[in-house]
């Protein structure tokens, strides 16, 4: 009974977290929300829980990764204000031609795979995605879900990815962000491949239908005057990647992640520097410092959350019951995370999460690869945390000037839907292929 009634005050707790998120509710007070409904229901000491558990969670979490957020930031916000973004996207859309609507995910995949933070990946692409979209009259609505999907399925866990999902997963296992190199670009390649299909079904099923772009009074058109050479803007975020994935020979990365997304930073404010206002630089810092802190503490207050049900006697039923699961122990990871980052509304939170979990369950496992895992817990974690109370999911819709109503679904097919894909793509190649690297 005991049991049954921690369950149901779990999913009281989602429902609870799911409604005032949905509802615009302050993110903390909904948390709080949320964990009382869980602490009732399982028995748990509020005062202890609150002070202890919790608050546990949240430090350890804003602790780890604020400073991986802070550089992938100023990455952005550099690339942004320096024209690099811009100029990358304009150079692919002269590329792809009559399908420049393609460069939309691509261009916002390209900043998120080098190290911009993921949402931030998408804020320079989307005054050009506007002028893709009215230039060839595309329903104004598909527009969130174009960009969504470049920044936050394929691009961020895929091998190699300067991302908090990709990094989270393969530390904790303690291999390298390269880990299941060809699992995982199948993976990832498959999301790229369905979703860039499936976006163009939708944008011919939306002209069919009669319907066209829609302008807005808050629509900025950018000067796009004095832009870099889309190659010399590519630079940083090659150098990111390079640095963050050279090894010591001992399968040892040279750098520590956070230093390689820092010197990626230099390496942007080098090669792009006379395309700043030097003079706003103090700005442009404290503009990442600010954008980083909440973030960082929107995330970890829901890490906090996590950490309280982890606590609860269902919790322990339903990581035992994926865990169970019978067939290759990949499906059962695979359905974990997915869950886990669902309840959070967040792939990075949800993985703070679940990667402690599957770590003390499968980490000395004989007959396991750490590699697989990893790969499989990023794959996944891309999938329902694109739930619509996600506040990246939020985010996009309101710049784009949009609405859950009319933008919702196409984000719900192209980064819920074609990520589960993906990651199945991925479970069949680790299955069938185990000795691939």
């Amino acid at each position: 009974m005991e049991l049954t009634i921690s369950l149901i005050g779990i999913l009281a707790a989602m429902a609870v977290l799911i409604l005032l998120m949905m509802r615009g509710v302050n993110l903390f007070i909904t948390v709080m929300a949320a964990s009382l409904v869980v602490m009732l229901t399982s028995g748990l000491n509020i005062h202890e829980t609150l002070v202890s558990t919790y608050i546990s969670g949240l430090v350890g979490y804003f602790q780890s990764y604020f400073f991986m957020f802070l550089w992938g930031s100023l990455l952005g916000i550099f690339m942004e204000v320096s024209g690099g973004a811009t100029a990358i996207a304009h150079w692919l859309i002269r590329i792809m031609k009559d399908k420049a609507y393609l460069s939309i995910p691509i261009a916002t995949g390209l900043l998120a795979y080098g190290g911009v933070f993921a949402i931030a990946a998408t804020f320079p692409i989307i005054p050009i995605a506007r002028a893709i979209f009215k230039q060839n009259n595309i329903a104004r609505r598909l527009m969130p879900g174009a960009l969504y999907f470049g920044a936050c399925t394929f691009a961020m866990v895929a091998p190699g990815a300067v991302q908090v999902q990709n990094i989270v997963p393969t530390q904790g296992f303690q291999v390298s962000l390269m880990a299941g190199t060809v699992g995982g670009f199948a993976g990832a390649g498959a999301m790229l491949i369905v979703g860039s299909l499936w976006l163009r079904a939708m944008i011919k099923k939306a002209a069919k239908n009669g319907e066209v772009f829609v302008d807005r009074d808050t629509d900025i058109e950018p000067d796009t005057s004095h832009l870099p050479h889309p190659l010399l803007a590519c630079l940083p975020l090659i150098v990111t990647i390079v640095v963050i994935n050279l090894g010591d020979g001992a399968g040892n990365n040279l750098f520590p992640v956070e230093t390689a997304i820092f010197i990626g930073d230099v390496s942007a404010l080098v090669f792009l520097f006379k395309y700043y206002n030097w003079k706003e630089i103090l700005n442009y810092l404290a503009k990442g410092v600010s954008n980083t802190s909440s973030t960082v503490f929107n995330i970890s207050t829901i890490v906090g959350f996590g950490s309280v049900i982890k606590a609860t006697a269902g919790f322990s039923f339903l990581v035992d019951l994926c865990v169970s699961i019978p067939g290759p122990y990949l499906i059962g990871i695979a359905i974990g995370t997915t869950i886990i980052c669902g309840v959070c509304g967040s792939a990075s939170g949800g993985l703070g999460i679940a990667t402690p979990i599957f770590t003390e369950v499968y980490f000395n496992l004989p007959g396991v690869s750490h590699a697989a895992i990893a790969r499989i817990m990023a794959l996944a974690s891309s999938a329902l945390d694109s739930s619509p109370h996600s506040g990246a999911v939020t985010s996009i819709i309101n710049m784009c000037g949009e609405t859950h109503k009319d933008a919702y679904l196409p984000i719900f097919n192209l980064s819920v839907v074609t990520p589960a894909i993906g990651t199945l793509v991925g479970i069949i190649v680790f299955s069938l292929f185990p000795m691939l690297p």
